[in-house]
């Protein structure tokens, strides 16, 4: 096997644990969560991670097996839905009576899980800038790509359930009359 293939399959071992990690976190910390808007958007995310594990598993078996970088399934080219924090929200919005404030659990974990993305982030785009294989680059690219929009969502769910009225302020964008 060649060093660098070597290098790129202990990338992926990471990569594999990295994803079951932040699967792990977000599973409990949806079980967890007393917010209903945080509850489904760790929901959401660990889905996304299982994906993440799947697909970083399937990869790393087929380097193995063949030696070389496999190229993208068709099926995930140019058909990935981009979900934001309002599709979640959306998801939840009829079952809310009340804006419910988070309490300080709820915020230290959105904390913990914004820090986890942007680990992610760092490593997928580190491997995207080292390698020469335009396959492996496309990979991790993608990567980089979702764990950009896991940050956005958290970045938006903190910002709801730090503070839910201005949150909503800003996002309707209301017109003053003044």
């Amino acid at each position: 096997m060649a060093s660098g293939n070597k290098d790129a399959l202990e990338a992926l071992k990471f990569a594999i644990k990295f994803e079951k990690d932040g699967y792990n976190f977000y599973t409990k910390a949806s079980k967890k969560t007393k917010n209903l808007v945080g509850r489904e958007m760790f929901k959401y995310i660990a889905d996304e991670e299982k994906k993440h594990i799947e697909k970083v598993k399937s990869i790393y078996e087929k380097l193995k097996k063949s030696g070389e970088w496999p190229k993208a399934s068709k099926k995930s080219v140019g058909k990935k839905k981009v979900a934001d924090f309002e599709t979640i929200f959306t998801r939840v919005k009829g079952e809310i009576i009340k804006i419910l404030r988070a309490d300080s659990g709820d915020v230290e974990a959105l904390k913990i899980a914004k820090e986890m993305e942007a680990k992610g982030y760092k490593f997928y785009q580190k491997r995207a800038d080292e390698t020469d294989n335009p396959l492996e680059r496309a990979f991790y690219e993608e990567l980089v790509k979702e764990e950009s929009n896991h940050y956005e969502i958290l970045e938006n769910t903190y910002e709801y359930l730090s503070n839910p009225s201005d949150w909503f302020s800003n996002k309707e964008r209301p017109i003053y009359e003044g």
